[in-house]
């Protein structure tokens, strides 16, 4: 299998992370390490139980939702409006309270990249669904694959 070099910015070699997150150091106490939760588990309780009191999860165990996912969390706020008569937003209550306990996030990026530089200068950037489709138009209803079309496209855009 042939390899091919990353471009890579040399200012930024001291912030580069082992692959193997086995011989990564350990992520200062104020930077969240997703991938060691081990390390955040209590913390990200602490901060639900200062919203998801014990009283909402005894309503939880005896009354569960048929759903309980996590980009959709209106299951646990519903339940602090059954006990409690107050509305919330657990994501901005989650995001308040983890700006305020972290400074920094330590996570993995998957990508394709062959320049991770900006990534270094920049961060990542959220996903904008209308430039990927964009990218998608733009690379594939090219020359390059003429049997492709807007409807091929569309299709495949839909599915995912």
């Amino acid at each position: 299998m042939a390899t091919t070099a990353l471009a890579f910015d040399a200012d930024f070699a001291s912030q580069r992370i082992d692959p193997d997150p086995a011989r990564r150091p350990a992520a200062p106490a104020d930077v969240w390490n997703f991938h060691d939760y081990a390390s955040w588990r209590d913390d990200a309780w602490a901060l639900v139980g200062t919203f998801a009191d014990q009283a909402v999860q005894d309503a939880f165990v005896a009354d569960p939702p048929e759903f309980v996912v996590s980009d959709d969390m209106s299951w646990l706020e519903d339940r602090v409006r059954q006990v409690h008569g107050a509305s919330i937003d657990v994501f901005d209550l989650m995001m308040d309270a983890l700006e305020r306990r972290y400074r920094m996030l330590r996570a993995v990026h998957g990508t394709r990249t062959s320049n991770v530089g900006s990534f270094y200068r920049e961060g990542l950037r959220p996903l904008d669904p209308l430039r990927v489709q964009q990218r998608a138009r733009d690379v594939f209803l090219s020359p390059a694959y003429p049997e492709l079309t807007e409807v091929h496209l569309d299709r495949a855009i839909a599915a995912v």
